[in-house]
């Protein structure tokens, strides 16, 4: 064929021919499968540089280089030591998270630590694989036939080891063999059990709802196997995992993609979701199609599909997730809110977890590279650049569970930065699979694609062509791109973001054009050419509008987000750290408490005309330190808005005028934040702005008694979205009098009619003898009335008239 196996193992398959003179598309040598727009590079082809490479070191130096040795999660796994030695009911995901990190991680830098660690992992879990007579064996622990054993959800937890083993094997290509038959044989073991239903995949709950992540695994092996023959069978597992896990979800609600499609993750089956539902579904779908990190995983499964059955709506699939969850859940770091499930009411002080981050990045990534389209690049740089980094301490030594857009305290979990189960595993995948996203061959025209713009080096297989980036993009707006190795012109393609005005591309000085935003720019150059990009980016501001759509009905009108390129900017209010070390063997592993300082204002509203970009050119050490200067900031007028008292709650309508001072304020990198303000009200003048009017009466979203939580309310399992006091118990008409107003105002504020119900507890006392005694008003969606002691309950419409139905 003309084409190496270690060419053909290291880059998908493609058999393509490149910087060799003209660039030429060689005949593919894969299965069946479409190939994708976009041909990755194997992994440890495309190495960090500049301040990218400072903050993979870290990382490197920081979780992922010191968890095995203190961290029993990983170092007391079934994965690698004898099984009776093990701990009792341990998660047997940890492992294949953390090396689903670790082993990209240890050929992007130069770590000693590293490349001993995975050698380790590589050689006791491939050692370890009983191969029987049949071919078949599992990679790590054995899964039990009978449903009765407590891992039996482990064909889940298997998947994200065999992405880890797939990227040693595109690495290492001297090991690429031994990995392959590996994988095979593991797959074999997969669906030999699957088949016969030992356990049935009903039985692995993360396994149907997460199976996306094994599609990709088994693509992988059917763009390097032949998938005839004695691998013919990875096609029968690849259809039966699809199958099987499509049936489970649409029997209980929906299958992914018709989740994203027409699902309302607030309601099932026309009616408010709630706790009792999940309650009564054996199969736990309900809870996993509102589950953030599942949501992220789901978000590639109809770009994986469509290379397997090239149907348009599988194509477009991606793309109708991101918008659904920008619809119900958007944040302005370019996740989508769901602190742990999706529930209650959208609010900038909703947080997203850490897991949900880096796998959303990691099903951008595959569905950029399947379908091209350049959005999906975007938002995968905004993450990146914004929630991940804010998802974890400066120094890559803890981590949070959930991080949240608005947020002045993280004092406790699931909020303060520490070690925290299922993310601390999980974690780091995040920056090594991003690295993977700068440099891709277009299957079309084997041109190389220039996508990320973040610095690094980037060596072409086969032939020793590099693409090494430099600059400090997203921190500035120049990027420089240099080609070597090879010979002849090469054909390149340039992503032009979306949030751009414009890019000008100089090649050798001289100007070959301008790019417009959300396209692919087309140039040719030779080896030793320098082609410079400038990117001119405005400041961006998102405002906030209230909505009918479910879970919006909080927000108020007329709140901003500030942009600028891939980066959104926040307020850092001054702070105190709390820290206290986990290990002492390892004292740079620390659990950090955060709290604003006393008296440090947060609650300010912006005068967008005096938004003013900021540059002083140098990235720190640390890129995204909280405590540094930051290279860029923007600086703007502001004033304080007192009637905004909880940072969690939105921000008051507006805009709105304000009688406190002018304040110059700055606002900085979200990622250089662990507390932070993103989303502000505006502030107009009314001596400047003759509209400019103190806002109407508008109803603020309830608040909850210190006791209370966004959650159902027992035993009556009505969906309680808030609560006050409503004054002396010794009134009760007059407190069912200003529950029942103040509920008709929630209805009114967007909520749909009859959705809110007034319930008032004269019993329900957070603090029987301060200044929150008394009744509690409730505002509820009654999902299940029951006639309950101490309540007295009345729906609540519009147009209805007082007095409420007297007590059930």
């Amino acid at each position: 064929m003309g084409v190496s196996m270690a060419f053909r193992l290291s880059l998908l398959a493609v058999g393509v021919t490149i910087c060799r003179g003209e660039i030429q598309a060689a005949t593919s040598t894969t299965t069946a499968l479409r190939p994708p727009t976009l041909h990755r590079l194997p992994t440890g082809a495309t190495k960090p540089l500049g301040w990218l490479h400072a903050e993979l070191v870290l990382q490197a130096k920081g979780l992922t280089g010191q968890l095995p040795y203190f961290w029993h999660y990983l170092n007391e796994s079934a994965w690698v030591v004898p099984p009776e030695k093990a701990s009792a009911g341990e998660p047997r995901q940890y492992i294949p998270y953390y090396i689903n990190g670790l082993f990209p991680l240890s050929y992007q830098v130069d770590d000693a630590n590293l490349v001993e660690l995975r050698s380790r992992y590589v050689d006791w879990i491939i050692d370890h694989q009983e191969i029987g007579s049949d071919g078949a064996g599992w990679l790590g622990p054995d899964i039990p036939a009978t449903v009765a054993s407590p891992q039996a959800h482990d064909y889940w937890s298997k998947y994200f080891a065999i992405e880890a083993f797939e990227s040693h094997a595109e690495a290492n290509v001297s090991d690429a063999p031994r990995i392959v038959t590996a994988l095979v044989a593991h797959h074999r073991q997969f669906w030999k059990q699957l088949s016969a239903g030992k356990p049935p995949l009903l039985a692995s709950r993360w396994g149907f709802a997460r199976y996306s992540d094994g599609l990709a695994g088994i693509i992988w092996l059917l763009d390097r196997v032949p998938g005839t023959g004695d691998t013919a069978f990875l096609w029968d597992l690849l259809r039966t995992l699809r199958t099987e896990a499509d049936a489970i979800m649409a029997e209980a609600d929906h299958t992914w993609e018709n989740f994203f499609e027409v699902g309302d993750p607030f309601q099932f089956r026309g009616l408010p979701w709630n706790s009792s539902d999940e309650r009564n579904d054996p199969t736990g779908t309900l809870h996993l199609l509102r589950h953030g990190v599942d949501i992220g995983q789901a978000m590639k499964t109809g770009a994986l599909w469509w290379r397997v059955d090239g149907q348009q709506k599988d194509w477009n699939n991606p793309q109708v997730a991101i918008e659904w969850a920008e619809r119900f859940m958007h944040m302005p770091d370019g996740m989508y809110w769901a602190d742990e499930n999706v529930r209650g009411l959208s609010s900038p002080g909703r947080g997203t977890e850490t897991c949900s981050v880096v796998e959303t990045m990691f099903s951008l990534r595959t569905a950029y590279e399947v379908t091209g389209n350049i959005s999906f690049m975007d938002r995968l740089e905004r993450i990146a650049f914004n929630a991940l980094p804010a998802a974890l301490w400066p120094d890559v030594t803890a981590n949070v569970y959930h991080h949240a857009s608005n947020m002045i305290a993280v004092t406790r979990d699931p909020w303060s930065y520490g070690l925290y189960f299922c993310c601390t595993a999980n974690v780091h995948q995040g920056w090594p699979k991003f690295v993977l996203s700068a440099v891709q061959i277009e299957n079309s025209t084997a041109a190389i694609v220039i996508s990320g713009y973040s610095p690094s080096v980037s060596t072409l297989p086969d032939d020793g062509c590099t693409v090494t980036i430099t600059g400090n993009y997203p921190f500035s707006d120049d990027v420089a791109i240099q080609l070597g190795g090879g010979n002849g012109v090469r054909h390149l393609k340039l992503r032009i973001p979306c949030w751009v005005e414009s890019a000008s591309v100089l090649v050798d000085g001289h100007s070959v054009g301008v790019g417009q935003p959300c396209s692919f720019f087309s140039t040719v150059a030779a080896s030793g050419s320098t082609i410079q990009i400038s990117f001119q980016n405005e400041i961006k501001v998102r405002v906030w509008h209230n909505s009918t759509v479910d879970g919006q009905s909080a927000i108020n009108e007329g709140a901003v987000e500030i942009h600028r390129g891939a980066l959104l900017f926040a307020l850092r209010p001054q702070s105190t750290v709390n820290e206290s070390i986990v290990n002492p063997a390892f004292p740079t592993i620390k659990n950090r408490a955060v709290e604003i300082n006393p008296g440090q204002t947060w609650a300010y509203g912006l005068k967008l005309e005096t938004l003013r970009f900021v540059s002083n050119g140098s990235v720190p050490s640390i890129p995204f330190d909280a405590a540094a200067d930051p290279p860029v900031k923007i600086q703007v007028a502001a004033r304080a808005v007192p009637q905004w008292t909880t940072a969690t709650d939105p921000p008051p309508l507006s805009p709105l005028s304000s009688a406190e001072q002018i304040e110059q304020i700055e606002l900085v990198p979200y990622g250089s934040t662990n507390i932070r303000i993103s989303v502000f009200p505006q502030i107009c003048e009314p001596k400047t702005d003759h509209n400019c009017k103190m806002p109407p009466p508008h109803p603020a979203p309830p608040r909850l008694p210190p006791n209370g939580q966004f959650n159902t309310n027992e035993p009556n399992n009505d969906l309680v979205h808030g609560g006050f006091s409503v004054g002396p118990a010794s009134n009760l008409t007059t407190a069912v009098s200003a529950c029942f107003d103040q509920c008709r105002l929630w209805n009114t504020n967007g909520s749909k009619k009859g959705q809110c119900h007034v319930y008032t507890f004269a019993s329900s006392k957070p603090n029987p003898s301060g200044p929150d005694s008394g009744p509690w008003c409730w505002l509820k969606s009654a999902v299940n009335p029951v006639p309950m002691a101490g309540f007295i309950s009345g729906e609540c419409a519009l147009n209805t008239a007082f007095p409420c139905p007297t007590a059930l």
